[in-house]
């Protein structure tokens, strides 16, 4: 929930999909994901990127758990 869309590009993430993880973020309650699961929910995003990234990625305010 800290990542900008620069460090989603830093990982592998296309530029335009990592503005759409952000606006997503934008739009939620509290402006945060409550599950990484919620990054499948963002249009165009790899379903093999998640994957692959998953343990890089975190819900508790850091970018790894």
């Amino acid at each position: 929930n800290r990542m900008e869309a620069k460090d989603f590009v830093a990982i592998g993430l296309d530029q335009d999909i990592a503005k759409r993880v952000i606006e997503k973020r934008k739009s939620l309650p509290e402006q945060r994901f409550s599950s990484v699961d919620q990054l499948s929910e963002v249009e165009g995003l790899p379903a093999n990127w998640l994957k692959e990234n998953r343990a890089l990625l975190g819900v508790s305010g850091s970018v790894a758990e």
